[in-house]
């Protein structure tokens, strides 16, 4: 059985955890339907990135428009976060918190998932980039971020696009 490590987005907002993200929309539910044993915790603040075997990008996280990192900024400093953590959050190229020179070293299979309603959030731009650098990427096909009120009519798809990759 094929394990699926989801990791939830959100930066250090205390209501974005993997049951909001993950659970409540009913993807795990849909992707254990279809066969997966699926792992969706609380993310820490470290990943094991050489124990993956695939990465699914969902909703990439724009990097580098202003407009986007003063909200962002100004949110995590009312939060308490100190500078060095806000800057390692918010730094990157195409995706925040790497750079391209990582991005384009990724070794193993890459899906990108792009929003299907426009914002600032998480730009087509990022996606785009995405699939540039990162060597033999995949887009998938977009929908609206899981947490967002328009994401339910999209989860039959999504589900069936994130089972589709994450086949062996």
């Amino acid at each position: 059985m094929t394990t699926l490590l989801l990791v939830h987005g959100g930066l250090w907002e205390a209501a974005m955890d993997a049951d909001r993200f993950w659970r409540r929309p009913g993807i795990v539910a849909g992707l254990e339907k279809q066969g997966f044993d699926v792992l969706a915790p609380d993310r820490q603040h470290q990943d094991f990135p050489g124990a993956v075997a695939a990465l699914l990008l969902a909703w990439p996280a724009t990097a580098q428009d202003p407009a986007v990192d003063a909200h962002d900024r100004h949110g995590l400093a009312e939060l308490g976060a100190p500078d060095e953590v806000i800057r390692a959050l918010l730094d990157g190229q195409t995706l925040r918190g790497l750079t391209d020179e990582e991005l384009a070293g990724l070794l193993m299979p890459v899906g990108v998932v792009p929003s299907a309603i426009t914002n600032a959030f998480h730009q087509r731009r990022s996606v785009d980039g995405l699939l540039r650098l990162v060597p033999g990427a995949v887009g998938l096909p977009g929908c609206p971020e899981s947490p967002r009120p328009e994401f339910p009519p999209y989860l039959e798809s999504f589900v069936n696009a994130v089972a589709a990759f994450a086949e062996p």
